[in-house]
């Protein structure tokens, strides 16, 4: 009835488009959205965004049922389990009947909401006879989809083969109200479609789901609607990588036979009841949602198949439907016929071999032509079609693909060098094999047809460098279960000895009394290159990871510390639990950056931070009198200066905090270098001590003045070195006081620090005496320099309570709140653990024995 319908589709591509537009109608009319998207076709321009994403299956196969030979006895009864949510008790009569054709035994789950419900299902199944049988009570969440995983976890280790229904209904479609039907019938239609459904799972052990062909009505719409950026970071808990480009086939109203070994990644990855939403009539966009689309995907993940059925009576369509004759063309039907979800289409076009013969290469031409096709968005017309626009979008004719390959190429130069070189026929094709996975800058025509201006991508100083949004991670540990005992996850950017500055000591130092608190402790470190040993000084139970392995872990940590603003907000992505991470915080951040998205997420990371540690109580107030301080757990480490031994005689030797890194710019080296040579030209008889570099170390003589350049001295040289000298120059310009200075003004030497924001000269004169304010606004240096060489040496001078504050707690105290804090009712993740659902699920059990 449909095939001519289909024949003028396939030669008219107008009507292909018109038939795309139909089923976004469609859509929106099922979504009760019609009206608005109406309004919305009149606005100048509509993003991709307002619309869900649609990508119908092109070129599925599916397998006709029931099979067309004679099929053999089990040797062994199959062991069967069938999980049914019977939301509308109505149907159980329905459900009954088709459960009757089953040929082999099986025991019976059945999930539903209340005991009212309960018992009515009861009365319905007071005569069955067909095995066990056992009624449920869950929670009216997540549809079927929560009740059945996670009400029903424990049958899964019990049966070999599942089977799961429930009594579906659509009242929001008028369209849909057959689909239950249908689904049932070529699921359970009769005893002959079980036994191919059993057949296809004795030909091949690989085999782990078989589900109904789509239903036509809602073939349409097959993609991920609106669900896939959350599908995308709960696919990561499986360790599924998903596309938008990529293919998306599933079992559309979520009944199937499966293996139970199929559902493993699923049934592991710890699934909570506070993870689908309360019900509320949803349409799309849950958890349900979600996982409904990514069967498959696991299937494919614990390492099955997954094959479609249909009857042929059902279907309007009957292109892609497959007879087999015997068990050996069902066996190929399966391995070969159906295509894989997780099969990369990068690697199977680095696969095709560079042939020259001319019929060869049209072969790999075709080949790679037939791999873009299935990865791009032109799906909506046929694979000749495709390739007629293809035709004609390289040579720069009118065409459906609307790809700018000239602004591609010039963008992405090696690309162009691979199209010179024959390897890819234009951009375009490169794109959809490749550059779509690269995340490569594309344009498409839009800008030469609504403003007559050709796209461009320029580089040198006006090139567009944040073009892309802040890094985020990919790890999610959220879902994990706890561990027996308490885990700390700490994360670091660097553990190398040239990087390890009084920082990470301050760190190592206040937590290592602490670390005997956690059975388990793990150091995630950022960069590739980096040394466990330093880390194992202070406790040899630290447990040193590169970040890339945290996706292996097997728990989730009872606490998080991150050591600056990006790791913090690394930390809150991948374990989602605010109340139990803390910041462990050393500076105000945001000075590092410019005005910018680096700034104000610096600033976000102190503002939404609920556990704070600050490193004096200067810093503190700073974050106060900028309001990023409120309702936070701050707790200031208020480090202990401890006075060196100076001598009061002068040596006439100048020790200058010198760090001359890109990435310490606060430390003003630009500013200290200017005071160091002018002080040469003017002065001589001096040695210069320029000390704090991370790797630069060399001497060399001004006017004849000595002048070191030195990295890192082990500690007794360097006390040794800058407690010799009649003067230190520490800057930092930024909240953050730093500690050199006040050490050394604090042992008798004169020393000279900038002013700040929350630190003026007069206050640091009350810290010390020793203490020379410079202001590097409307200050020379060089004068304060000549100053302080006239100023007495050796007489201590300090106030500790101005500097560092006072804490009325201890660092363990304020581990032990944070500790003791929760995320949820539940384990402090945020999400409710297997063993409460299991406990105050309320079920009753209603069996009958065969």
């Amino acid at each position: 009835m449909t095939s001519p319908l289909r024949r003028a589709l396939t030669r008219k591509p107008t009507l292909r488009k018109f038939g795309r537009h139909a089923a976004e109608l469609i859509w929106w009319t099922k979504k009760l959205e019609l009206g608005k998207k109406l309004r919305e076709l009149n606005t100048p321009a509509i993003t991709r965004a307002e619309t869900p994403h649609l990508a119908p299956p092109t070129d599925d196969y599916c397998l006709v049922v029931p099979l067309d030979y004679s099929i053999g006895n089990w040797d062994a009864v199959p062991s069967i389990a069938v999980i049914c949510h019977m939301y509308y008790v109505e149907l159980a009569e329905e459900i009954k009947r088709y459960l009757t054709k089953i040929p082999f035994p099986f025991d019976l789950f059945i999930t539903t909401d209340s005991q009212e419900k309960q018992l009515a299902i009861e009365s319905h199944f007071n005569d069955w006879n067909k095995g066990a049988i056992e009624i449920r009570i869950a929670p009216n969440r997540g549809r079927d989809i929560a009740p059945k995983l996670i009400a029903c976890r424990d049958v899964y280790d019990r049966y070999e083969f599942i089977l799961h229904i429930h009594t579906k209904k659509s009242p929001h479609y008028e369209l849909l109200r057959g689909w239950r039907s249908y689904l049932f019938e070529t699921l359970l239609g009769s005893k002959k479609i079980v036994e191919s459904i059993f057949e296809a799972f004795r030909s091949d052990s690989k085999l782990g789901m078989v589900a109904p062909q789509h239903f036509e009505p809602v073939r349409h719409s097959i993609g991920w609607g609106w669900n896939f950026k959350n599908a995308e970071r709960f696919a990561r808990r499986l360790d599924i990588k998903i596309s938008l480009n990529g293919r998306l086939d599933f079992p559309s109203g979520s009944m199937f036979w499966a293996r139970s070994a199929a559902l493993k990644p699923l049934l592991d990855c710890n699934l909570c009841l506070d993870e689908f939403p309360s019900e509320a009539d949803q349409e799309d966009g849950t958890l349900g949602h979600i996982i409904e689309r990514l069967y498959f995907f696991v299937s494919e993940r614990a390492g099955y198949r997954w094959i479609k059925i249909a009857q042929p009576s059902l279907m309007g369509r009957t292109e892609g439907m497959k007879n087999v004759q015997n068990q050996k063309e069902l066996l190929n039907f399966i391995k070969d016929t159906q295509y894989g979800l997780l099969k990369s289409r990068k690697s199977q076009v680095l696969k095709l071999p560079f042939i020259t013969s001319r019929n060869s290469s049209l072969d790999r031409k075709r080949d790679l032509e037939l791999l873009a096709y299935e990865r791009s968005s032109y799906k909506f017309i046929d694979f000749p079609q495709f390739q007629r626009q293809l035709k004609l979008h390289m040579e720069k004719k009118d065409s459906l693909i609307d790809f700018d390959d000239d602004f591609y190429l010039n963008v992405n130069l090696d690309v162009a060098a691979t199209v010179a070189n024959g390897v890819f026929s234009c951009g375009f094709i490169h794109y959809c094999l490749r550059g779509q996975d690269e995340g490569r800058i594309w344009s498409d025509n839009q800008l030469k047809r609504r403003f007559s201006i050709s796209p461009n991508f320029p580089e040198g100083f006006t090139a567009p460098v944040y073009i892309r949004p802040l890094p985020q991670s990919n790890i999610d540990l959220s879902h994990l279960p706890r561990s027996q005992g308490t885990f700390l996850l700490i994360f670091f950017s660097h553990l190398q000895d040239d990087l390890f500055f009084a920082g990470y000591t301050a760190f190592f130092q206040d937590f290592k009394p602490l670390f005997g608190k956690f059975s388990k402790v793990v150091l995630s470190v950022e960069s590739d290159r980096f040394d466990p040993r330093l880390a194992k000084r202070y406790s040899d139970q630290i447990e040193v990871v590169q970040a890339k392995e945290l996706e292996r872990l097997k728990y989730q940590p009872d606490l998080i510390i991150a050591f600056n603003s990006q790791l913090f907000i690394k930390a809150l992505q991948i374990c989602n639990n605010p109340n139990r991470t803390v910041y462990y915080c050393q500076d105000f951040e945001s000075g590092f950056f410019p005005y910018g998205a680096e700034y104000v997420e610096a600033e976000r990371a102190i503002a939404s931070s609920h556990n704070i540690i600050v490193s004096t109580e200067l810093l503190k107030s700073f974050f106060i009198s900028r309001q990023l301080l409120d309702k936070q757990r701050v707790f200031t480490t208020s480090p202990k200066i401890e006075p060196l031994d100076v001598r009061a005689e002068k040596t006439k030797r100048l020790f200058f905090y010198f760090r001359p890194e890109s990435f310490h710019r606060r430390n003003l080296p630009q500013t200290i270098m200017e005071a160091v040579e002018n002080f040469c030209r003017k002065h001589i008889g001096y040695e210069i001590f320029l000390v704090g570099s991370v790797d630069t170390r060399y001497s060399y003589k001004i006017n004849g003045t000595p002048v070191y350049v030195i990295n890192k001295l082990p500690r007794k040289d360097y006390i040794q070195l800058i407690s010799s000298c009649d003067l230190v120059v520490s800057m930092i310009y930024s909240a953050h006081p730093g500690v050199i200075a006040f050490q050394s003004a604090a042992s008798g030497i004169p020393t000279i620090t900038n002013v700040f924001e929350n630190r003026d000269a007069s206050l640091l004169k009350q810290i010390s005496e020793n203490i020379l304010p410079y202001d590097p606004i409307r200050e020379d240096l060089l004068e304060i320099i000549e100053v302080a060489l006239t100023m007495p040496k050796g007489k201590k001078s300090f106030n500790d309570r101005l500097y560092s504050g006072h804490n009325t707690q201890s660092l363990s105290d304020f581990i032990d709140i944070v500790l003791s804090s929760e995320s949820a009712v539940t384990n402090g993740s945020g999400k409710i653990n297997q063993n409460w659902v299991e406990s105050n699920l309320t079920q009753r059990k209603f069996v009958k024995q065969r």
